[in-house]
């Protein structure tokens, strides 16, 4: 059968306007929000979807998502008191690189460092993780798809895809490395949650890296959509406080100034420039970064209405503005 079969509903009047705000938030159409829904719905049973809908993916997002890519990684797996720790660690106290805009890949690959036990080859960690968050990053997708999670919210947000250059960016922005074979590098080394040596290049869990990746997680340890605990969030903002002060008093400043009233995109690129020297492009990628980390942290929530999009303090957050 070729073309698409056009199908008269008759809908009451308030289902009809959450369906159309419903799907303007997805950035569909509604149609193509029904479609989408139906899809999820075949897939949940088991059904076979036809892939002239145009997402036959989502007929496989069940079985993906049942795929289990955290075996081994769970916080019962690893013996944490058997693990050899570097007890010296070295935290940056400036804001995160903008690309890395999500914090759960840090937290999946420290599982991954600490199911190692030892201080391994950097090489041998950068195979190991990298091959779990491709994994992960399938699984992840076909969650997004069936829980219709919107962009800039998905889950699978920051885990590579199966290619070499989204890879090698993973281990650059996300794991650690060291620039020109010295100094430590990367988001895990960033914050201090790994220490690096040189000669042969090795990496192990410090404390705080271990104190973290030991916290029960809700994705890791059962099924959920869920990224972080409140314990979780709790380590962390106390950590970045502390220890990242610049992280900490980015999120600070943007939450007042979502206070505000400068919540959208553009405002908030502003006022980030403001006595900067960087170029609007950096400062644009700095600001997304720290936004979809604010948003994996319950910080800031994000909401779309047509092209526009603003964002607003959770509860969370409000202390921070």
């Amino acid at each position: 059968m070729t073309g698409l079969m056009k199908v008269v509903m008759e809908l009451p009047p308030e289902i009809y306007e959450h369906l159309s705000a419903v799907a303007r938030a997805m950035e569909m159409s509604v149609s193509q929000f029904v479609q989408v829904a139906l899809e999820n719905q075949f897939a949940l049973e088991g059904l076979e979807v036809g892939e002239r809908i145009g997402a036959g993916s989502l007929a496989r997002s069940r079985e993906h998502a049942l795929v289990d890519p955290w075996r081994g990684l769970r916080g019962s797996d690893i013996p944490w008191d058997r693990l050899k720790v570097e007890e010296e660690y070295h935290a940056s106290s400036t804001v995160l690189w903008g690309q890395v805009n999500r914090l759960f890949p840090l937290k999946v690959s420290l599982r991954v460092l600490a199911s190692l036990k030892e201080r391994v080859p950097l090489k041998v960690f950068h195979i190991e993780a990298t091959e779990v968050a491709v994994r992960a990053r399938v699984h992840l997708e076909a969650l997004d798809r069936l829980n219709l999670i919107p962009r800039g919210e998905r889950l699978a947000a920051g885990f590579p895809k199966n290619v070499d250059k989204s890879k090698r960016r993973f281990r650059n922005h996300f794991l650690c490395h060291l620039v020109r074979g010295r100094r430590p590098a990367g988001a895990l080394a960033h914050l201090g949650f790994v220490a690096l040596s040189r000669e042969p290049a090795t990496v192990s869990l410090t404390y705080p890296g271990m104190d973290f990746a030991r916290l029960k997680n809700p994705m890791l340890e059962a099924p959920s959509t869920e990224v972080f605990s409140g314990e979780e969030i709790d380590f962390l903002l106390e950590y970045f406080e502390h220890e990242v002060k610049g992280e900490y008093e980015l999120y600070r400043r943007i939450a007042h100034w979502i206070a505000t009233g400068e919540d959208t995109p553009d405002k908030l690129t502003g006022k980030m420039l403001v006595g900067s020297s960087k170029s609007v492009k950096v400062v644009n990628t700095m600001r997304a970064g720290a936004l979809g980390r604010m948003q994996e942290l319950g910080l800031v929530r994000r909401e779309r209405d047509g092209r526009r999009v603003r964002y607003h303090l959770r509860e969370r957050g409000e202390p921070l503005g």
